[in-house]
């Protein structure tokens, strides 16, 4: 099987204003950009607790600016593993008659205030079983030996989906930050390609004309 592939588009939730979250742009391919539509949802157990512009520091380093901002999420109590009700939903829904192919989903992510904390990373389609992709642990939102950037990116390759008439969803548990510290995110991205279609060595040959010679 041969994969032909149409117009490559990427869905990006800046969540820097945490009064409108679900606010999405849609870039890539123009014949594509139309063809789909994000969505978002926040876990009965997490709230939108606050806008992290800028970055602490240990002694002898310097904060970082946060552009765009975090929004931080703080859990109802603290979990040790991925939990309903602890996680956001990123979703990303082909128009009618199409095909969404996601290839890569990403984000940014830093701990708030806290050593302790995690990222369980799932996928799936709307209806479907969920897909663990990993479990990664950001950085704390501090300046200090090791840590740079006061934040981290993460990036995941997906190839097992091709939704039509459903969403492709993109799940972020929060699991072993305590009720009273937060996880921080921006810049949470689905990219694929709309209408992939699954064309097969048969289907090439049937476009060629063999012609037989003989000696």
């Amino acid at each position: 099987v041969l994969a032909a592939f149409a117009q490559s588009v990427k869905v990006t939730w800046e969540f820097s204003d945490k009064e409108n979250l679900a606010a999405a742009t849609v870039s890539g391919d123009a014949a594509g950009i139309s063809l789909v539509s994000g969505s978002y949802a926040i876990g009965s157990a997490l709230t939108a607790n606050g806008t992290l512009t800028a970055s602490g520091a240990d002694a002898g380093y310097t904060a970082v600016t946060y552009s765009p901002a975090f929004t931080s999420l703080r859990p109802a109590a603290q979990v040790s593993s991925a939990t309903a009700g602890h996680n956001v939903a990123f979703g990303v829904t082909p128009a009618a008659g199409h095909k969404f192919k996601p290839t890569k989903v990403s984000f940014d992510a830093c701990k708030v205030g806290t050593d302790k904390g995690g990222i369980t990373v799932r996928v799936k389609e709307s209806g479907g079983t969920e897909k663990t992709l990993e479990s990664v642990t950001p950085l704390r939102n501090k300046i200090m030996s090791g840590n740079s950037t006061g934040f981290s990116h993460h990036e995941f390759y997906v190839n097992d989906f091709n939704v039509e008439g459903k969403a492709f969803l993109l799940m972020l548990y929060i699991t072993d930050i305590a009720a009273t510290k937060d996880m921080a995110l921006r810049n949470i991205c689905i990219e694929g390609e709309m209408d992939s279609k699954e064309t097969t060595v048969a289907d090439y040959l049937s476009d060629f004309t063999f012609l037989a010679t003989t000696s």
